[in-house]
């Protein structure tokens, strides 16, 4: 193998690494999943124009990642509109 290409290889390594690793500082750890909801942020969650809660940042408890939660008219939304709404 050339010089190039282990270079080449490495970089792309590197690349791969830093690109794992943004992701994983982007999800937000916490204790359990749903029982820490009410110490989650406002910015995992994004308000739609029709009133829903959209989950838009990555929630894990270290074992399982979650995402794509929303909620509309319920407990959860009620919470949300109170401590994130403006």
């Amino acid at each position: 193998m050339t010089a190039k290409r282990v270079l080449a290889a490495a970089a792309a390594v590197l690349v791969v690494a830093l690109g794992a690793t943004a992701m994983a500082q982007d999800k937000l750890k916490v204790q359990s999943w749903p029982g820490d909801f009410d110490r989650v942020p406002c910015d995992v969650w994004q308000k739609q124009s029709d009133g829903k809660w959209v989950q838009v940042r990555t929630v894990t408890d270290g074992h399982l990642d979650f995402w794509g939660y929303w909620f509309l008219n319920t407990h959860q939304s009620a919470v949300l509109d109170q401590k994130c709404g403006k």
